[in-house]
């Protein structure tokens, strides 16, 4: 827990020292390279690392951790160092989805770091469920798509898929003896494969 609260303490500091240049107006939406603007593209990058990188060390999931801090890190960029008029509508949905995307599913890796470590997939999933709401609300608004029955049928499908990974996650796995991390389907015919094997072997004596 105590590296825990020291990476959260970490990563506070950068968010307030990004905060505090972007009140100070250093930085924000330059069009040349100032040391301002390098300034803030390292804070913006130190302070997703700083938590996502231990939690992902502890996870061994280093791929969480990356898509953690780019997420965070090209929201930053877009926010604060982009000029919304020189972006456009098209590359603005293209860039920043994603990464809002990647930003609103992150706090499930410090969730399944320092909580649950033990429901690490089952938190992810949950994450990304979450995070799709929102962004496929935004998708749909930017396709010029968006009424009230798509965003309707939108939800019941996003609930429809949230209930399936609670069926999965409920459904009971047959894990057989001697077989260490084997679940699922595949270890569950291990026993019949064996019982079938015995049965021909007395039919050949």
């Amino acid at each position: 827990m105590g590296a825990a609260i020291r990476a959260i303490g970490s990563a506070l500091l950068c968010w307030v020292a990004v905060g505090t240049l972007v009140a100070l107006g250093i930085g924000v939406h330059a069009a040349t390279p100032t040391p301002g603007v390098l300034l803030l593209c390292l804070l913006l990058v130190l302070a997703p690392t700083a938590v996502a990188l231990p939690a992902g060390r502890k996870l061994r999931a280093p791929l969480w951790a990356v898509e953690t801090i780019v997420a965070w890190a090209l929201l930053g960029y877009l926010v604060f160092l982009v000029d919304p008029a020189t972006l456009g509508r098209g590359l603005a949905y293209l860039f920043g989805l994603p990464a809002f995307f990647g930003a609103l599913s992150s706090p499930g890796l410090l969730l399944a770091a320092w909580a649950c470590p033990d429901a690490v997939g089952a938190i992810r999933r949950q994450g990304y469920l979450l995070a799709g709401l929102p962004c496929g609300v935004l998708l749909l608004r930017g396709l010029d798509a968006a009424s009230p029955l798509t965003t309707i049928v939108f939800g019941l499908l996003m609930g429809a898929a949230e209930l399936l990974l609670w069926s999965s996650l409920r459904r009971p796995s047959a894990a057989t003896p001697g077989v260490a991390g084997d679940s699922g389907p595949a270890a569950a015919l291990l026993p019949e494969l064996g019982a079938v094997a015995i049965v021909g072997r007395g039919r050949v004596r």
